[in-house]
């Protein structure tokens, strides 16, 4: 499965419904607000939510959905996406 087209994907979902991805800056307490261009990045927050919805996935089917992160320190908290293809 294309990288390219889940973070494309996820990207018109956050879009289409508006939906708000925040984080909290436990520094400052401060909410801040992501675009729904960084969180759908292969190099943005997409590595954290393909591996909540892998971890949610093999405890409900004791499958994985096959997300490869790459370590990456140029990508925004040290991960990106590589690879995604389902393994049973």
């Amino acid at each position: 499965m294309s990288v390219a087209k889940v973070s494309a994907v996820w990207q018109a979902c956050l879009e289409q419904t508006s939906l708000q991805v925040k984080l909290l800056d436990r520094t400052t307490g401060e909410e801040l607000l992501i675009s729904p261009e960084i969180a759908s990045a292969p190099d943005g927050l997409l590595p954290v939510f393909l591996a909540a919805a892998d971890t949610v996935w093999r405890d409900a089917t004791s499958h994985d959905l096959g997300i490869k992160l790459q370590k990456d320190p140029k990508s925004l908290l040290g991960y990106r996406v590589h690879a995604i293809w389902r393994v049973t």
